[in-house]
């Protein structure tokens, strides 16, 4: 692995970024953090819940803070954050400066098609869709929102038929 203390991971709701995180800190043998489900933990509301009845703003703040208190840790780790962890506040400059930043990327279908599998088409920021296409232009919207923050990562991958051994060639030929 990188001489780097930390692999975060970012990129669109329902890339993967738990999924991999899992396998490439399995792979590494660090400990894997996955920023909403500690967000939630801290919180003790539901990602979902602190949206509706909070708003995105008061979201975004907890998010940041509770990004910042886990990449002051001293400790190696895989970091999955939320799709719009990094654009927000400073957070991509404190990602970088913490770590290996690594955009996990594929098509809009491919993500969309990973949403509804796990149920999960009506997300926060893209509920309310009529339709499929109503859903997936939602999606691509909220991508282009998001891409230029995504492009300055340190790495990028695209997961859509990537196998762990080539996720981790490719990460370990950065570090």
């Amino acid at each position: 692995m990188s001489e780097r203390k930390k692999i975060i991971l970012i990129g669109m709701p329902s890339i993967g970024k738990s999924y991999w995180g899992k396998q490439i800190a399995e792979a590494y043998n660090l400990k894997f953090i996955d920023l909403d489900a500690e967000i939630e933990k801290i919180s003790g509301l539901k990602i979902s819940d602190m949206f509706e009845s909070f708003g995105e703003d008061y979201f975004r703040d907890k998010e940041h803070k509770i990004l910042k208190v886990i990449l002051l840790q001293s400790e190696k780790a895989v970091i999955a954050t939320g799709g719009g962890t990094p654009c927000f506040f400073n957070n991509l400059d404190l990602m970088k400066d913490s770590g290996l930043v690594v955009y996990l990327k594929a098509d809009i279908d491919f993500i969309y098609q990973n949403l509804e599998k796990a149920g999960q088409a009506k997300r926060p920021l893209l509920s309310s869709p009529d339709s499929e296409s109503d859903g997936i232009q939602k999606l691509h919207d909220l991508f282009e929102q998001r891409r230029g923050f995504y492009e300055k990562a340190d790495l990028q991958i695209d997961v859509t038929e990537k196998t762990l051994s080539q996720i981790i060639k490719i990460i370990s030929a950065e570090g």
